[in-house]
């Protein structure tokens, strides 16, 4: 694990040297000095803090290797599904440590994206913005739940602006 340069014999990268033996660095530091977690350079560009590799944003650290998190996750930890952190952009929240749809969205199951529900719904699961669960049946919305469809209430039509008006005697 050693070199002949200029007439010494240093620790290739990778290791470091302590009492004129070369030992492993941490698995994500390129070099180290003195201990195998005090890095002065890290693989792959990973970002060095504070003499510690760090994986990158929306990646986790597992057996010395950076992974990917799982893509509804903006950050990990210890497995991709694991969530920190959540994409305000898919409109998730953090529940627990999962990132959840929030209300009057729904996860399309091909993308894997949260999508807003049908502006008739109050919530929806999907696989269509239209599948919904629950409705507005208050004034002005005046809208009741049929299989999972929001449709005006009875005595209530759909007029030409899309509203559930009251039907006149």
């Amino acid at each position: 694990n050693r070199n002949f340069t200029n007439y010494t014999c240093p620790c290739n990268d990778g290791y470091y040297e302590s009492m004129q033996i070369c030992y492993l660095c941490d698995p994500l530091c390129r070099t180290c000095l003195g201990t195998a977690t005090n890095c002065t350079s890290c693989f792959g560009g990973l970002p060095l803090t504070n003499n510690t590799c760090l994986c990158f944003s929306g990646q986790y650290l597992s057996a010395g290797t950076c992974y990917a998190c799982d893509p509804k996750c903006s950050q990990c930890f210890g497995v991709a599904t694991f969530c920190t952190d959540c994409y305000l952009s898919q409109l998730t929240s953090l529940i627990g440590n999962d990132c959840v749809c929030n209300s009057t969205t729904f996860r399309d199951t091909t993308t894997w994206v949260c999508t807003a529900c049908d502006v008739t719904c109050l919530d929806c699961v999907g696989p269509t913005p239209s599948n919904c669960t629950l409705c507005d049946s208050t004034d002005p919305i005046n809208r009741i739940l049929i299989g999972t469809e929001c449709v005006c209430k009875s005595s209530y039509f759909l007029n030409s602006s899309n509203v559930c008006e009251q039907c006149h005697p």
